[in-house]
């Protein structure tokens, strides 16, 4: 028994998927590793999600280890483009004060994958990010209500040097 993950990269951003062939006993989730060729020590990737009851700020970023993930995915907005990595699943077992990884059901490192634009062929894809409703969006116009935010939204978009726009543009 144990865990089997894959990665999948595109421009800007890793997939990260896994599997389980059996249920897990007092498994709260999954942590979540990432080491690059640059570096490689791994590191813990954030979540942004805790248990229910959990009270953060909005934009809360927790360890992994502590929010582990609730679901068999993830996407890894943190990665650089360009760079080579790979991932690693590991189930968090326990209480929600007392989780623990289980050692014995630790994936394997994934296959490295470049965040790379590159479709092979000398074809490459890029893809923006649109205008979506997201609360980091909603964060970054900083509007107290929905008609501020409209108002922001377009101030934002009108210059071509807001960082928030060229986010949004992709690379």
């Amino acid at each position: 028994m144990g865990v089997v993950a894959k990665a999948y990269g595109n421009c800007d951003h890793a997939y990260v998927v896994w599997q389980v062939d059996q249920r897990i006993d007092g498994c709260r989730g999954f942590a979540l590793y990432r080491r690059s060729q640059t570096d490689s020590q791994p590191q813990i990737l954030p979540t942004w999600v805790g248990f229910q009851g959990d009270a953060a700020p909005l934009g809360t970023m927790t360890p992994s280890t502590q929010w582990p993930v609730q679901k068999f995915m993830w996407s890894d907005y943190l990665v650089q483009s360009n760079e080579t990595v790979q991932y690693q699943v590991v189930p968090m077992v326990g209480t929600k004060e007392q989780m623990q990884p289980d050692a014995d059901l630790v994936s394997a490192w994934t296959d490295p994958i470049t965040i790379s634009a590159s479709a092979g062929d000398g074809t490459s894809a890029y893809f923006n990010r649109g205008i979506v409703a997201s609360q980091w969006l909603s964060r970054a116009l900083g509007a107290p209500t929905p008609a501020d935010e409209q108002t922001s939204l377009k101030t934002i978009m009108s210059d071509v040097n807001d960082k928030t726009r060229q986010f949004m543009a992709g690379e």
